[in-house]
């Protein structure tokens, strides 16, 4: 049937935090957001990934590509 497509869920908020935590998968955080806790609070959280805003995005997946190999 293929390859099953692999899930990289980032988020901005201490429920997005807690979801991808309760689902086994990675914690990755945005700085920034709508609906984005402050700074202080999601880092108490110890995220796996941390990125000031979206713009970082690709370099975070060719980084993430890269150890894959």
């Amino acid at each position: 049937m293929g390859n099953t497509p692999e899930i990289h869920p980032y988020g901005d908020s201490l429920s997005d935090v807690f979801a991808t935590r309760n689902a086994g998968v990675k914690v990755r955080m945005v700085l920034e957001g709508h609906n984005m806790a402050d700074n202080d609070t999601l880092l108490k959280e110890t995220p796996d990934l941390i990125m000031e805003n979206l713009e970082q995005l690709p370099e975070q997946l060719s980084r993430w590509e890269q150890q894959k190999r």
